[in-house]
């Protein structure tokens, strides 16, 4: 601890005790209350960086927060140690996002799932939840996402076009992509004057 200068009168300085590290990665930033909205953000769907923007937390600050958390530091960016409360307290906040994540997750994907069968208005009974569920879903993505493909085969013999290319002068090439408007960084030739 350390004591710092708070108030002055006349003949007497009051101390009061502070924290070495007042900065502690920013984490007095992150309050309760703070903390809950944040939470209860991304449990909406809101995005990560979003949710700690809306309580005035940035999103550098955040992620060197979860870094912390997912990296087992044990010092901040710029070296300085992380306290085990300050530790113990990003886990804590860490785990609580993921599980908002998780909860989220797990209620869309039962909204998926409770949406096929429904009758449209149609009259016809709803498939395609199930479908983008079965499209994305980590289990079975791999046999059911859309595969699209390009294969374009285009083949130009170009050996004539090479060889009148290597016989040309300089100035013949020059001309030639003057002509066919490719090469404008080559200033205009002055006209012969004879």
């Amino acid at each position: 601890m350390v004591s710092k200068p708070t108030r002055q009168r006349r003949d007497h300085v009051t101390t009061l005790p502070v924290l070495a590290n007042l900065r502690e990665g920013g984490l007095r930033a992150l309050t309760p209350e703070k903390e809950e909205a944040i939470v209860a953000a991304v449990g909406r769907g809101v995005p990560l960086a979003t949710a700690a923007k809306t309580v005035g937390i940035s999103e550098r600050q955040f992620r060197a927060w979860l870094r912390v958390a997912v990296q087992e530091r044990d010092t901040w960016e710029d070296g300085v140690p992380i306290s085990a409360k300050a530790k113990a307290d990003i886990q804590r906040f860490a785990a609580r996002v993921e599980q908002a994540m998780a909860d989220l997750e797990a209620k869309l994907a039962a909204s998926i799932v409770d949406a096929v069968g429904v009758v449209g208005k149609s009259g016809v009974p709803e498939w395609r939840p199930a479908l983008e569920f079965l499209k994305h879903s980590h289990t079975t993505r791999g046999r059911w996402r859309e595969y699209r493909e390009v294969d374009v085969n285009h083949t130009v013999d170009l050996s004539p076009v090479y060889e009148q290319v290597r016989q040309m002068t300089t100035d013949d090439l020059e001309q030639e992509l003057m002509d066919a408007g490719q090469a404008p960084w080559l200033p205009p030739k002055p006209p012969h004057t004879d």
